[in-house]
């Protein structure tokens, strides 16, 4: 058994975990713990993938579900370039050498709205992101959703590098490319019915997140903040099928965090300072 991350949902507390088979197979589950008294663990929810946001107004979820695509007779580099998350199947015997094809076991990602009635959970709408796609960090705020995806080369982490692997060496923090990342809005927790939409920001003097590429999302009511390296883009969700940019407002150092209280949003810059953001 293994246990997601907790999600406070007043005198709530949501989170979610998966049994295993014999045949190596998973069962996802939500978990209500009640906090209002004695603390009651309340019976499990069987629901498609592990619980990535709760909205509770209207009881329903939004959870995230990975599928197995396996693959032969493809090179390391062709099955880390596919997936944003995979596995290539290296023979016990292999000396090294790049020249070898094998087995690439890759993950695609489905994100899925579900409706919480008692134990019962209806799926009522699924969102399935590309091969190379996948949601690196996500914010729920009023019905609303907004995410950040991340692409290709698992064997980073996060998403694909963005620095030329021509020019690894001495002009490494000068060849960075600035690259669009692509924020993804989610809606319909209050219909049933999944709404979506996409916006393309690019952060056109440098790469928004380093080698990484995976910048951090903090959603407030309509307006969500994205993190760059130089700038924060302010996007306006109010209509999650059609996000537009509101205003890019420059950084004074590099961030490592966002904590966010309402339309107030604070990014810590290391040895620099605090620097406040409003939405």
């Amino acid at each position: 058994v293994s246990y997601s991350g907790l999600i406070a949902d007043g005198a709530d507390v949501l989170f979610g975990h998966f049994e295993t088979s014999r045949v190596g197979k998973a069962r996802f589950y939500i978990d209500r713990l009640d906090l209002s008294a004695q603390p009651k663990l309340a019976a499990k929810v069987n629901v498609p993938g592990s619980l990535l946001h709760y909205d509770r107004a209207h009881s329903r979820a939004l959870t995230s579900q990975l599928n197995r695509v396996e693959v032969a007779g493809v090179s390391p580099e062709a099955c880390y370039a596919r997936f944003s998350y995979s596995i290539f199947d290296y023979p016990s015997n292999w000396d090294g050498n790049t020249a070898i094809t094998g087995k690439c076991t890759g993950f695609t990602q489905t994100l899925h709205l579900v409706q919480i009635t008692g134990t019962e959970a209806k799926l009522e709408g699924s969102y399935p992101l590309a091969e190379r796609e996948r949601i690196s960090s996500s914010s729920y705020s009023e019905g609303r959703v907004a995410a950040v995806i991340s692409r290709g080369d698992s064997v980073w982490g996060y998403g694909r590098g963005i620095v030329d692997g021509a020019c690894w060496g001495g002009c490494f923090w000068g060849s960075t490319v600035g690259e669009a990342v692509d924020l993804l809005t989610l809606g319909g927790f209050d219909s049933g019915v999944l709404a979506s939409g996409r916006l393309s920001v690019r952060n056109d003097p440098n790469a928004w997140w380093g080698w990484w590429g995976a910048p951090p999302v903090y959603l407030s009511g309509a307006r969500a903040l994205v993190q760059g390296t130089t700038d924060a883009a302010i996007v306006d969700v109010s209509n999650v099928t059609a996000p537009a940019l509101v205003r890019r407002v420059p950084l004074y150092g590099q961030a490592y965090n966002i904590t966010g209280s309402g339309n107030i949003v604070l990014l810590p810059l290391y040895s620099i300072g605090v620097q406040r953001i409003d939405l």
